[in-house]
């Protein structure tokens, strides 16, 4: 229900953000692997060149990540002053609507890609994590 009622603007963000979400989720899942992959004993410059490697791929997702967020800031700034607007419209008419009619679908778009971008950062954390465990373990 709440699809229908969210402008072009929105759904394309969203559509953005789950393509994002599958694209980072699957790079983490390529590192995590191949960080179990390395030897148990590899030499310094095999583990060094590894290690950077993974931690440019992390650094790169990392900026994606946070590019994401910051137009899901600029994309639920522009739901809100919709939201607003819609409300003060509302109220010349004769069926006003209510504050939780005009809220929800903001709040339900909000939540939605609040829980996305906090599962990727939660995988991210945990990337680095093991990344910092292979390269202090190893050496």
């Amino acid at each position: 229900m709440m699809w229908i009622i969210l402008p072009p603007q929105t759904k394309l963000f969203f559509f953005c953000l789950l393509l994002m979400a599958i694209y980072m989720t699957l790079s983490l899942a390529i590192i995590y692997l191949q960080s179990r992959s390395v030897p148990h004993k590899p030499t310094e410059p095999l583990l060094t060149s590894l290690h950077l490697r993974f931690l440019r791929r992390i650094y790169n997702l990392h900026q994606l990540h946070y590019m994401f967020l910051l137009v899901f800031g600029v994309i639920l700034t522009d739901e809100i002053f919709r939201s607003l607007r819609a409300y003060e419209y509302s109220k010349s008419s004769l069926s006003a609507l209510t504050t939780a009619e005009v809220a929800d679908p903001v709040l339900g778009f909000a939540f939605c890609c609040l829980i996305i971008f906090t599962s990727l950062h939660l995988l991210q954390w945990m990337v680095s994590n093991r990344l910092q465990k292979t390269a202090s373990t190893s050496r």
